[in-house]
């Protein structure tokens, strides 16, 4: 891929240690992302106790010319099965330390309207930057590039809400 065929936005980061859900994390992270039209998608499942490694793509066609992608790594060191009592009763969660790293991006230039790659042709890779650089960048920029950066702090407020961190919402 050239180098005008995605928009990357900040990368975030999450750092944890304490007591959570983890199974809860899972599958409301990826309830969160499909309830969007993400299709998620795993590449990585790496369970070696008492570490475990998650990786994710989720993706969300726009257009025939723009797809979002977020990227989501999970790191897990000392995971261990903990009992805690909340409400009265036994519940059985996992302590560990956490490290969430979400990386958004818009792909451009994916799949063209005749199913044909970008790539292909010296021809065809000018003008797909020349489309980018001067046709479509602010409606790139502003129009889908923002809607993902600021859908993708929401996910990151809610991953944060489901492992108990305290703070305010959104990016400022």
């Amino acid at each position: 891929m050239g180098i005008r065929d995605t928009i990357g936005l900040d990368k975030f980061i999450i750092k944890y240690d304490g007591i959570f859900d983890l199974k809860g994390l899972y599958n409301d992270v990826y309830n969160w992302l499909t309830a969007r039209k993400f299709e998620v998608k795993e590449s990585v499942y790496k369970n070696k106790p008492p570490e475990l490694e998650i990786k994710w793509s989720a993706e969300r066609k726009k257009t025939h010319y723009i797809k979002d992608v977020i990227g989501i790594f999970f790191r897990f060191w000392n995971l261990k099965d903990v009992e805690i009592v909340k409400d009265g009763k036994k519940i059985k969660m996992q302590s560990a330390r956490v490290f969430i790293r979400i990386t958004p991006k818009v792909e451009l230039g994916y799949n063209d309207i005749y199913k044909r790659n970008w790539w292909d042709h010296p021809f065809l890779i000018k003008l797909k930057e020349f489309i980018n650089t001067w046709i479509l960048r602010k409606e790139l920029e502003f129009k889908h590039a923002d809607a993902l950066y600021y859908e993708t702090v929401s996910l990151v407020d809610y991953i944060k809400s489901k492992l108990n961190f305290t703070m305010a919402k959104g990016a400022y």
